[in-house]
């Protein structure tokens, strides 16, 4: 196998060869030991890679996190708010 690690590269790199030159077009493709149509290789080729796939997973699994923590720094953030404003108006006051 010529990939390595990543057996997306390999199609991507292809994919914009043949866009760039113009007079290449995909005809077809093999991945696992399988025989692809041409739409089915421009798909594979349009697939994110490993570490675009990672960053999407972290993000899935981040934005709950911070969702919750802004639930959860709300009431304090609101007390902090209430408390200035007391400390505001009484400095008024004085």
């Amino acid at each position: 196998m010529f990939f390595g690690d990543d057996p997306v590269s390999p199609a991507k790199a292809l994919k914009e060869f043949a866009k760039t030159t113009k007079k290449t077009q995909v005809l077809g493709g093999i991945a696992d030991g399988q025989a692809l149509t041409a739409d089915e290789a421009i798909a594979y080729a349009e697939l994110p890679s490993y570490e675009e796939l990672m960053g999407q997973l972290v993000y899935v699994i981040a934005s709950p996190l911070r969702g919750l923590m802004s639930v959860i720094n709300g009431p304090a953030r609101g007390l902090a708010l209430a408390l200035k404003a007391i400390s505001e108006k009484e400095q008024e006051a004085a």
